[in-house]
């Protein structure tokens, strides 16, 4: 994170008028970040001349302390999801998140673990290199650890038929890591084995590049568009839903249900996609 980044961290004026501001400050005490326990909202009005208070003044002279951030703790993914509403956290956080920051729950239950996990060891570095905690570089690791993951050898998988069909080179041993389907076609005596390739042509090539994202990044971007004004895909969530119930990837179909369930409270499905989603969706 650059300098300028840490010193914005470091110097943020907190609102003390601001419910959001001083659930964020109660929150930095309950997880162990701040020594002190942040006097109520109407006490701090009282107490200080300014209603815009820096870290500095709720640490008592003492240090901020240590903290690791844990990503399936409900009180952390709390205090990470004030932090960025508050803007005290750099947006660019958002960019680990498929979903972005929840409008109606103050978690981020609705992200795979892996997202969140990379979203906690953001914000936990950049609060060492903000107060000057000890480092241990957690994104040059990450970096490390996924080359590592990818491994060098590819492979291709064909996927559509016709002219429709598409042409997808992946990491083999991220992919065989990620989806079991694929570690046991790639490490048997399967023919696609030896020519590390592979044709499945029924396929969606849409539904398959979602597939893609997710294998490398955790996100669904190109299921969620770039914002909210970009128009709904409830037949390409539909097809991913397949897709994953095909390959037996229950995160993926989930964030897909996820994604249908809260794109139907606007608009309802149509009796097609209901039918299909039925179809694609084994009875328990």
């Amino acid at each position: 994170m650059s300098e300028v980044a840490s010193n914005e961290i470091r110097d943020f004026q907190y609102n003390t008028s601001d419910l959001n501001h001083c659930h964020f400050l109660t929150l930095a005490f309950n997880i162990g970040l701040l020594p002190h326990e942040p006097a109520p909202r109407s006490s701090l009005k009282k107490k200080y001349k300014s209603k815009y208070l820096c870290m500095a003044t709720f640490l008592g002279g003492e240090s901020i302390n240590k903290v690791s951030l844990i990503a399936d703790n409900y009180t952390h993914q709390e205090f990470v999801f004030y932090g960025l509403r508050i803007g005290l956290f750099p947006s660019t956080f958002l960019n680990y998140l498929g979903y972005g920051l929840p409008s109606d729950e103050e978690n981020f239950s609705s992200e795979d673990i892996n997202s969140v996990r990379l979203l906690m060891q953001g914000v936990e570095q950049a609060l060492c290199e903000a107060f000057g905690m000890p480092s241990t570089q957690i994104e040059v690791s990450l970096k490390k650890n996924f080359s590592q993951l990818m491994g060098k050898e590819t492979v291709t998988i064909i996927v559509g038929e016709g002219e429709d069909a598409q042409k997808f080179v992946i990491h083999k041993d991220l992919l065989m890591n990620k989806v079991d389907f694929f570690q046991k076609m790639f490490s048997s005596n399967f023919l696609e084995s030896s020519k590390a390739s592979v044709t499945l042509p029924e396929d969606s090539p849409e539904a398959f590049e979602v597939l893609v994202e997710w294998i490398y990044c955790s996100t669904l971007k190109t299921l969620h568009g770039e914002s909210t004004n970009d128009p709904c895909q409830p037949d390409l969530a539909i097809s991913i839903v397949g897709l994953a119930e095909k390959y037996l990837l229950p995160e993926l179909g989930d964030r897909a249900m996820t994604y249908l369930a809260n794109i139907g409270k606007e608009s309802a499905p149509t009796m097609e996609q209901m039918s299909t989603l039925y179809a694609q969706t084994p009875s328990n």
